[in-house]
């Protein structure tokens, strides 16, 4: 995994050369954020990475329910029970496999590889205008974030 930090960022890459996969830590002082979690064997760069900051992950935000995007959101979670799973409201059902279409939404199905199944949930679902994750490439920040 290529590590490359940006102020206090890192972008973290799976497969930098093949088919690059990003997640990303946003150092809190004495914590880190994860952006989402990679594929399914990304956990170990990811922990590896961690270790080396010498900080633990407390938070592991989901952009949005795709398998790139949460891949080791479960194995994560073995090792880390105590951080928290944030994503919204709307990407939440997509854990469970939901691809559903809400009213107003276009009628085209949701393209992307969902899961089928993961033992993880969500422990704080973000809302528009409520909480939120406000991201600009290369960095990204927190935003009100409550409960």
């Amino acid at each position: 995994m290529r590590v490359t930090k940006f102020g206090y960022n890192y972008q973290l890459t799976t497969l930098p050369y093949l088919f690059p996969v990003n997640c990303y830590f946003v150092d809190e002082g004495h914590e880190l954020s994860l952006i989402d979690t990679g594929l399914s064997f990304s956990y170990k760069g990811i922990l590896k990475a961690a270790d080396k900051l010498g900080k633990p992950i407390t938070r592991i935000i989901l952009t949005h329910a795709h398998e790139d995007h949460l891949g080791s959101l479960d194995r994560l979670k073995d090792y880390l029970p105590q951080a928290k799973v944030y994503i919204s409201k709307r990407e939440s059902r997509m854990l469970n496999g939901d691809t559903s279409l809400d009213p107003g939404e276009h009628m085209v199905p949701i393209r992307g590889g969902a899961p089928k199944s993961l033992a993880t949930k969500a422990d704080i679902l973000l809302e528009e205008g409520i909480n939120g994750l406000f991201c600009t490439w290369p960095y990204a920040w927190f935003v009100s974030f409550s409960g």
